[in-house]
């Protein structure tokens, strides 16, 4: 794709709270860097967005099983496999790189959802000797990994769908996460509205701009 195609309408993205829709007085436009042409709107949320979604995350206390967690990633890894054209031609859109390239962005974050949900059923317990040294006993420890409470991370990355796949299958796993994000901002909403309207929308969703 070099050029806008002309039935792509401009679109509006509100963030997410909690799966919900929520708007800001103002908005951030995105632009198609080949033509500066305007192809979407995103909120341009504010701190009581953020301390809002930070409040709900931090009360979030997860419930689902691994099978359950591992069923999401993989159906994750489906939508974009078939909506691939659809999400290839937003990231086009918004970085300005070829439909080759945004096609491969795709395919990678497929692979990414895929062997997250393949990781997700393992047990990531681990058992320690402790008859190791001189003074050490006859005996083991038995360790369980526990889930974080509400993460934020700074992610510099100039692939969005590839930066939104590497965290999100995190926070599926460990911990309910709030994400910000300005550049891919477009694409990681639009995702966020397919991820929701699937069995995603069990835990906890938070897409912020700010």
């Amino acid at each position: 794709m070099t050029k806008l195609d002309p039935t792509i309408k401009v679109r509006h993205e509100p963030m997410r709270i909690a799966g919900r829709h929520v708007d800001a007085d103002g908005v951030v436009e995105v632009r198609y860097p080949w033509n500066d042409t305007v192809v979407g709107t995103v909120p341009a949320g504010g701190a009581e967005h953020a301390r809002q979604a930070f409040a709900i995350a931090a009360a979030y206390k997860p419930k689902l099983t691994r099978y359950e967690r591992q069923k999401i990633l993989l159906r994750t890894a489906e939508l974009l496999n078939s909506r691939k054209e659809e999400i290839s031609d937003l990231i086009t859109l918004e970085l300005g790189i070829s439909k080759q390239d945004s096609l491969y962005e795709v395919g990678r974050a497929f692979d990414v959802f895929t062997l997250s949900g393949q990781m997700c059923i393992q047990d990531d317990g681990q058992i320690f000797s402790c008859d190791l040294t001189p003074h050490g006993k006859a005996r083991k420890i038995f360790t369980m990994r526990e889930p974080l409470n509400a993460i934020s991370a700074i992610t510099p990355f100039n692939h969005p769908l590839n930066m939104v796949s590497h965290k999100k299958p995190i926070e599926l796993s460990v911990t309910p996460e709030v994400g910000p994000d300005f550049v891919g901002a477009h694409l990681l909403l639009h995702c966020a509205y397919r991820w929701c309207d699937s069995d995603i929308k069990k835990t906890v969703r938070h897409c912020l701009l700010r």
